[in-house]
């Protein structure tokens, strides 16, 4: 009696304590979720698109550089903002001896928020970036494009992105492309979610050692979400399911939920979900509302799923629902017509049928299955809406991707309305390629000025002011609101599209101390008295953007006729170069 009391207590609190997290972001969902990134903890910024120096058999990452970003406060939560837009070209860099290709991370703690770059945002090429290890982890609007060596043209070892051995991951709102291995890869990890991500044209014949590949990604876990992503122009692994295969991934459970598979190049691309020889091994998967949509490279044998089955393991279990493929009735009908099962490795007597694998209701992590030391319930992680495969269709058309699409993007998008692909290599089929010249290749980006911050904390003077935050103070960024979200994560997640009501705990009313401006509403024009001798005045919008910009004196008067109605800030800078603003109404 006392055992199961202590029991139902663990199970109580443990629900409770789930429920009581803070996701994310506001729109997190899946098992990486409650990825805490870096809240509460440390700024850094990047500022330029450069790497390392070498020097003397050593190397230096630039200050300002993604690299560099990577390493500061070690041990503290970090959050890396982007103050510069463009493609990061990462060096190789010598790891015992020999030149290497990635760039390693596996700090806790971590928020690479690359929705923050101005401009058209950033792209890292050139190396794998590699956050194996990592322990609450999340990215939001980066892509990552390693490409093929940008000195000769030559292979390139790794995927784009590699997140292994990791947990309470997430992954939002990305672009993994143009990799001559995996263009993603995420397994063995747990609590993991990869959502509303493109990942493209797995480059086919890049010379690769085992031969030819284009690949799109390959996903597991103990605990995985995969929902919203769009798989476009890939040969194979478009995706493959990992399966319960390795010491660290032995009761896999996996949602692949309401995302697109476009232009896949073989029947057997999307396999996988093997099970290896062993007790306690299992593979689940709930499969639900994808939409699958044959291209150009697209065979005309298509399966929505090919399931390895290795002679003598455990038979994994699947629940198939509203998965649609366009074109293909009997697949529509009954979603088994279009699943393939197969021998991995040596076959044997008889293959299992759909009677064996199949779950006619959603299916839910094995029980045994915790999580430092709290049994983990399902529910809090389920998706807040799962769609049909066509209203999925619809939303990732409008949204997947980072949130200021590229070129390669848009073309990407393009050629999934239309059914199309405009560029092939040496397998001849269009949107499978060898390398990224046969496509765009790396277009330069936009440069735009970054907003004024003048503390440095993440968070733009304009918006501190116009949230009620002080911008000469950089320790404001980490009030809470009841959410339990600090304000630097309200800025970042504004910056994707989410609000969240800014009242943080612990915030003082700002106040000029040298200046003041009147009338706060005015007409034609702004009058500014000063107790100290000034040099300039800046108008900007609450977006910190740059309107004007003039000399002063201690006591001045500002036109602002040709404003458009509405709110603005004013800085105000004086000859011994202190700064504060203002906000006031255009009538």
């Amino acid at each position: 009696m006392k055992k199961t009391l202590f029991l139902l207590v663990i199970f109580t609190l443990s629900f409770q304590i789930n429920q009581a997290q803070t996701p994310a972001f506001p729109t997190a969902e899946g098992y990486g979720k409650y990825a805490k990134g870096g809240r509460g903890g440390k700024v850094v910024f990047v500022e330029n698109l450069d790497d390392y120096i070498a020097y003397n058999n050593m190397e230096e990452a630039i200050p300002g550089s993604f690299r560099w970003a990577l390493k500061q406060y070690p041990g503290e939560p970090l959050t890396i903002i982007f103050r510069v837009s463009g493609t990061i070209m990462l060096k190789p860099h010598i790891v015992n001896g020999r030149n290497v290709n990635d760039i390693r991370s596996s700090r806790p703690n971590l928020t690479i928020a690359g929705q923050t770059a101005p401009g058209e945002g950033i792209t890292i090429r050139n190396s794998k970036v590699n956050l194996g290890g990592s322990k609450d982890l999340i990215v939001r609007n980066v892509r990552f494009r390693i490409g093929e060596n940008a000195a000769d043209g030559t292979f390139i070892p790794g995927g784009s992105m590699g997140c292994e051995n990791a947990m309470n991951v997430i992954f939002d709102h990305c672009v993994f492309g143009w990799s001559g291995e995996e263009n993603i890869t995420m397994y063995d990890n747990r609590f993991t979610t990869v959502q509303w991500s493109m990942i493209h044209e797995g480059l086919y014949d890049d010379g690769h050692g085992k031969g030819n590949r284009g690949y799109g990604g390959q996903c597991g876990g103990i605990n995985s979400t995969w929902h919203h992503n769009l798989f476009a122009h890939n040969q194979s692994r478009t995706p493959r399911l990992n399966g319960a295969r390795t010491e660290n991934e032995t009761r896999v459970f996996i949602e692949f939920i309401n995302n697109v598979i476009f232009n896949w190049g073989s029947s057997g691309g999307i396999y996988g979900a093997d099970v290896s020889l062993g007790t306690n091994r299992s593979h689940t998967a709930n499969y639900i509302g994808n939409y699958y949509k044959p291209g150009p490279a697209t065979p005309s044998t298509k399966y929505f799923f090919s399931n390895y089955i290795v002679n003598g393991a455990t038979y994994p279990k699947w629940f198939l629902s509203d998965n649609y493929m366009l074109g293909n009735a009997a697949a529509n009908t009954d979603n088994w017509n279009a699943f393939q099962i197969r021998w991995s490795g040596a076959a044997g007597t008889t293959l299992p049928t759909k009677s064996d694998l199949a779950s006619d209701t959603l299916l839910y992590p094995p029980k045994n299955i915790y999580y430092n030391l709290k049994w983990i319930e399902y529910e809090p992680y389920r998706l807040n809406t799962i769609t049909s495969a066509e209203e999925a269709y619809q939303s990732i058309l409008e949204k997947v991707g980072t949130f200021n699409r590229d070129s390669v993007e848009r073309r990407i998008i393009r050629e999934l309305k239309d059914g199309t692909a405009t560029f092939k290599a040496s397998l001849g089929k269009y949107g499978i390629i060898d390398k990224s010249t046969d496509a765009e290749g790396y277009l330069p980006y936009e440069q735009v000025e970054p907003p004024v911050d003048t503390d440095r904390d993440g968070m733009p003077d304009a918006w501190e002011l116009a949230n009620g935050l002080n911008p000469n103070d950089p320790e404001d960024r980490n009030l809470k609101t009841p959410e339990g979200y600090t304000a630097l994560e309200v800025y970042l997640n504004s910056l994707m599209g989410e609000y969240i009501v800014p009242n943080f705990t612990g915030v003082k009313n700002i106040k000029q101390t040298f200046f003041s401006i009147f009338p706060t509403v005015v007409k034609d024009r702004l009058e500014i008295n000063s107790e100290l001798p000034l040099s300039s005045v800046k108008i900007l919008s609450l977006k910190g953007e740059l309107i004007s910009e003039n000399t002063l004196k201690e006591n001045s008067f500002v036109d602002v006729r040709n404003l458009n109605s509405g709110y603005y800030l004013i800085c105000v800078k004086s000859e011994s170069n202190r700064k504060e603003y203002a906000k006031f109404l255009k009538n």
